[in-house]
């Protein structure tokens, strides 16, 4: 190490005996320089430490291992008589001395450099300045309370995959933490499920090995505020490996840096034929330290618009055209919100998050349809349709951790609540002057509450075991109205009975979790768990009822070599209810009743996957997954006893689906700084329809998607282009008498041109749905009182066009 005694004379020591690497940060300190010869240093990351020229007179070097690097300290440390010791492993910081004479050199400043200190036991060292307030071992702490919370264990090579340091994404210029992880290969970010509850896995996002508290809290939007220049590096890790109970597959671990304050921006706008301009696309956070604790604050403000144009065909039962329809809509939304996230970091091994978000929300729709008879059974006029939901929604969340006995307790809690006010208006005219209006309001309050404990201690070296209890309570409140509009402006209320209703579900469950490392290639995690819930719904329709449902799972993660891992997953699920499906409700504009039915009850389903993730030297990694469920009490539409349908549990059901995420960097392909990202899927599903008792698909399920992302950064400029083809597609939505078709003529494509540095900032011109692809939905009807017994009748074919969508969008960090 280089100290500096007391005497002012320069001097070269360096000892590493049985060694533990422990991050730290030097601070900075003007350091006089003796007249020496040679006295000239030069330091440079991740070169190799050189003794040439440098005059060692009473010391013979020797060489050793050194796989991390070297302090340099100048916290005036007397260097004793020791053999120095030298590496030429990788990632050292250099050395190097010249031979120009320095007889009398003005003091250099040595910077802050984040390095590794090696501690030996036969150097003595003596005491030091300590670094600035606030800083004292920060990182060394961080380290220590990161390897805790993912298992009170070191990562072993079973379940580190790769680490990404925060310079292999330098060259994609990003400017937010999701920039970056957009950018990891062969990784594709889970956005939050239908789960209940918080102990059931989530999102695969850690941040320093923590998972993220909160529903509304969602991995992009996190990622989306911490700015770029506050993460060190991203760790790619084996979910299935980790002290985390639900969590599998591959999850990446944001390692944080919050040593300074740094902040990010994002401007964008977007243009489009016949729709309003989006002017006001404004993402901005900032991050820090202050002592032991972190901050993160942003906003975004969320707009949207979009403008479709088509034709709508009105057919008869024998498929001739009586009536055409020229239509337009416009669409338009603004939800600003606003984030905070703290974390407390203290120096007693306790640690504390908080995380609160408010966003507001305002949502307009306004469509305008003209009728065209074609024959005498069609109508001619205009239709015109108006919708808007106002409201806004938050969370608070927060957890506590701390040691306990011989393990660590960590409380969770949440709570999160929306009011939405929702206004459908739906209005025909006929060419001799008569007209009606419909309106259909809805007033909504919704909240969740969850508080949660967990205590985990560690067995031995291969266990570590976690129980677990989670309290929970639900509710919807809903208040509506359904009327028409009377000649002097009053509402002529039409009855919607269990329009107005509360539904509320208290659930208790616990569980035991063990991870087993069996070998350093095989990890196994088991949990079991029973839930008991209270459901219950107020009105005229009202009941409540009480249900005990079993739930668990099995993951094992395999490590058959260094590019090839293998896991699977056996579990019990319970799934989560759709509250909406309690309460009654209107669709004007498409004359559909959505009766609610409160006899409906949680899915349980046996859920398995296999995934298999491999990686090739030659740049092409990919994961492949095949999954199946079996779904007891699924929820479909059934008929209703008294006429109609609505959402409810049929039987049983079953799903068999296939995964593909695969990139391709084509530097050994011949095509350097390129790369092509693909996300593909197919799913095919089986249940009995409730109508007629024929198999079909489940309604709105997953028949196919796919991604394909292709980006060339340029060598040795500063400029990137490419693109993205996005694909979807859905199985029909079957009702009592009508069966609805969405589906998409072709696959949304976007380009993009982006410069990563005019003065300092990123530009970027792209181009959404750039070749206008149409959207058709097809309705098919039918007479009588169901599909079963009553005749095609007749159906209605929508198709709309979107023009493209050109944007421009400036971002930069500070």
């Amino acid at each position: 190490m280089v100290t500096t005694n007391k005497n002012k004379l320069l001097t070269l020591s360096v000892s590493i005996i049985s060694l533990t690497p422990a991050s730290i940060s030097v601070a900075e300190e003007v350091v006089p320089t003796p007249s020496l010869k040679p006295a000239s240093l030069k330091f440079e990351q991740f070169g190799t430490l050189s003794s040439a020229n440098i005059p060692t007179p009473t010391l013979k070097p020797e060489i050793t291992e050194n796989p991390k690097g070297l302090l340099f300290s100048n916290a005036g440390v007397p260097a004793p008589s020791l053999k120095p010791h030298f590496s030429s492993e990788q990632k050292f910081v250099a050395v190097q001395s010249s031979a120009a004479p320095a007889p009398s050199l003005k003091p250099f400043r040595k910077k802050p450099q984040e390095m590794v200190l090696m501690a030996g036991v036969e150097a003595p060292i003596p005491s030091r300045k300590p670094p600035p307030p606030g800083k004292q071992y920060k990182k060394l702490y961080t380290q220590a309370r990161l390897e805790e919370s993912i298992g009170n264990r070191q990562l072993s090579s079973s379940n580190t995959g790769k680490s990404y340091d925060a310079s292999f994404f330098k060259k994609y210029a990003p400017v937010t933490a999701a920039d970056m992880v957009a950018q990891v290969p062969n990784f594709a970010l889970i956005e939050l499920d239908s789960k209940r509850g918080l102990g059931q896995g989530g999102v695969n996002v850690l941040i320093n090995g923590v998972r993220l508290t909160g529903k509304d809290n969602d991995a992009r939007s996190a990622l989306t505020r911490m700015p770029a220049a506050s993460v060190a590096r991203i760790e790619i890790l084996n979910g299935a490996s980790l002290n985390i109970p639900g969590l599998g597959g591959t999850v990446a671990n944001i390692v944080t840096n919050q040593n300074k304050t740094s902040g990010s921006w994002k401007y964008f706008a977007e243009f489009q034929d016949r729709s309003r301009a989006n002017l006001f696309g404004i993402e901005a956070s900032v991050s820090g330290s202050r002592g032991p604790v972190e901050y993160n604050i942003g906003f975004e403000s969320g707009p949207f618009r979009d403008t479709e144009t088509g034709p709508e065909l009105i057919t008869n039962g024998f498929g001739d055209v009586i009536e055409r329809r020229d239509e337009l809509a416009l669409a338009f939304e603004d939800n600003p919100k606003i984030s905070a996230e703290f974390s407390y970091l203290p120096d007693n091994g306790h640690v504390a998050h908080l995380n609160a978000n408010y966003q507001v929300t305002n949502y307009r729709l306004e469509e305008a349809s003209l009728q065209t008879a074609i024959t005498s059974a069609g109508d001619n006029g205009e239709r015109l349709t108006s919708f808007g939901e106002d409201g806004w929604n938050g969370e608070l969340g927060g957890d506590y951790a701390f040691d306990v006995g011989e393990g660590n307790l960590k409380l969770i809690g949440i709570t999160r609540q929306s009011d939405i006010d929702l206004k459908d208006t739906f209005r025909t005219f006929d060419f001799n002057g008569n007209d009606t209006t419909e309106v259909f309001t809805q007033s909504t309050q919704s909240g969740e509450t969850i508080a949660r404990g967990e205590y985990s201690f560690k067995q031995d070296e291969t266990m570590d075991w976690q129980f677990a209890v989670e309290g929970a309570l639900n509710f919807l409140e809903t208040e509506a109205t359904l009327g028409e509009l009377a000649e002097d402006g009053s509402i002529i209320d039409i009855p919607l009975p269990g329009s107005s209703s509360r539904v509320e579900e208290k659930r208790i469950e616990s569980n035991i979790t063990g991870n087993w490392k069996a070998s350093e290639k095989l990890s196994l995690q088991a949990s079991a768990g029973v839930e008991f819930s209270e459901l219950s719904q107020t009105g005229p329709f009202g009941l409540t009822r009480e249900f005990v449902r079993p739930k668990g799972f099995v993951s094992t993660s395999y490590a058959a070599s260094d590019t090839l891992n293998i896991r699977t997953k056996v579990e019990r699920t319970v799934g989560q209810l759709d509250f909406d499906t309690f309460i009654s409700s209107v669709s004007l504009a498409d004359d559909l009743a959505n009766a609610g039915n409160p006899e409906i009850v949680p899915a349980q389903s046996w859920d398995g996957e296999i995934e298999l993730e491999k990686s090739w030297s030659n740049g092409v990694s990919g994961t492949l997954k095949l999954y199946g469920q079996k779904i007891e009490d699924v929820v479909d539409r059934i008929p209703l006893p008294n006429g109609g349908d609505a959402p409810g549990n049929i039987d049983s059901a079953e799903v068999l689906g296939v995964e593909l995420i695969g990139t391709v960097l084509m530097d050994d392909f011949g095509l350097e700084g390129a790369r092509v990202d693909v996300e593909l899927a197919a799913e095919n599903s089986s249940v009995a329809d409730a109508v007629t008792g024929l198999d079909r698909r489940l309604s709105e399920g997953l028949v196919s998607s796919y991604t394909i992302d292709f980006r060339h950064d340029i060598p040795n400029t500063n400029w990137a282009w490419g693109g993205d083809v996005v694909g979807n597609r859905d199985s029909a939505n079957f009702r009592l008498n009508q069966i609805s078709h969405f589906t998409e003529s072709a696959p949304e494509v976007g380009v993009f041109l982006e410069h990563k540095d005019i003065r300092g900032l990123t530009l970027r011109f792209d181009v959404r749905n750039a070749l206008s692809a149409e959207t058709k939905n097809i309705r098919n009807l039918f007479d009588g009182d169901n599909r079963r017994v009553g005749s095609f009748s007749g159906s209605e074919s929508r198709v709309r066009t979107a023009a493209p969508r050109y944007g421009i969008t400036l971002s930069g960090t500070f």
